[in-house]
């Protein structure tokens, strides 16, 4: 038997399972992408969606967690803004305190995490801006919507600590919240988290001076 013809058909075979495993590869692939869109929730609308439902897509493991961040952002910043009333805002509390502990934190780590990369990528953006008159008012409009967040999650004056009722270890406030973050960043990003927060406590000062100089020291 002539030598080619012997070593075509294992030619074929060795093709054959390659073509095989390959094509069972992508099968494989397109599983499990089936399977993520079968099992991912629908993204809620703040301005529509109930608390229950706002909570169950934030707890589910395809849900927030899962969008890229400028979608978790835009999220959250309609949560914010919608559930600023005290009723609604409770109504969220009350359901994400339902949830069990593993669910809370799912909610928790999505939420602290779209923060800790939003205030990263403001803290580059800052480094990046060279006029001072500038600068200020980059951190002007920053410290509002900061503080805004901040009193949305930690509550007061007679409304619920919605980071609270994500997660039992974020009911101490501020300290509870650097903790979290502390522990859940490098060395680096510390470091530059620490270098912004300090711009901003200038630049809070010195609006402060501002306002008062503008209503004449009162």
């Amino acid at each position: 038997m002539d030598v080619d013809q012997g070593q075509t058909p294992r030619r074929n075979r060795r093709v054959l399972i390659i073509v095989g495993i390959i094509a069972g590869l992508v099968l494989v692939g397109l599983g499990w992408i089936a399977v993520g869109w079968l099992v991912t929730p629908h993204q809620p609308d703040p301005a529509r969606a109930s608390a229950a439902e706002i909570a169950h897509y934030m707890s589910h493991p395809f849900g927030m967690r899962k969008l890229q961040q400028a979608r978790r952002q835009a999220l959250l910043d309609g949560l914010v803004t919608e559930y600023q009333p005290k009723e609604r805002r409770q109504d969220l509390a009350t359901a994400l305190e339902t949830l069990t502990p593993a669910q809370r934190e799912i909610v928790r780590d999505a939420v602290f995490d779209t923060v800790k990369t939003r205030f990263l990528a403001d803290a580059r953006a800052f480094e990046r801006i060279q006029d001072p008159a500038a600068q200020q008012e980059f951190l002007f409009g920053r410290m509002d919507q900061y503080d805004a967040l901040r009193r949305w999650l930690a509550g007061g004056r007679g409304m619920p600590s919605l980071a609270a009722s994500m997660s039992d270890s974020l009911t101490g406030g501020d300290e509870a919240y650097m903790q979290y973050i502390v522990t859940h960043t490098t060395a680096e990003q510390r470091e530059m988290i620490q270098g912004y927060l300090e711009k901003i406590a200038a630049a809070a000062s010195q609006r402060a001076l501002m306002q008062k100089l503008s209503t004449g020291g009162k």
